[in-house]
């Protein structure tokens, strides 16, 4: 959801822009974006069969989900 969320805010599928754009508006701190990334780097760690470098706990799934709702609520006009 965070994906298409930033691709919403960016009118673009370009992630780097999406994050631009969210950072911007304030609608992600850097702490926010920094730990989007790291959520990723693990998914894509997971998709290549990979260990990933941490454990992910339930901490980490409702963080990654406030983060969703904070990219959804915001108004990006």
């Amino acid at each position: 959801m965070v994906t298409l969320h930033l691709w919403r805010v960016a009118k673009s599928t370009d992630l780097e822009k999406g994050f631009e754009v969210a950072r911007r508006l304030g609608m992600l701190s850097q702490q926010n974006e920094d730990f989007v990334r790291a959520c990723f780097l693990i998914d894509a760690q997971i998709d290549q069969g990979l260990a990933c470098d941490g454990a992910v706990d339930m901490r980490m799934v409702d963080e990654l989900q406030k983060c969703a709702i904070r990219l959804n609520t915001a108004d990006p006009a």
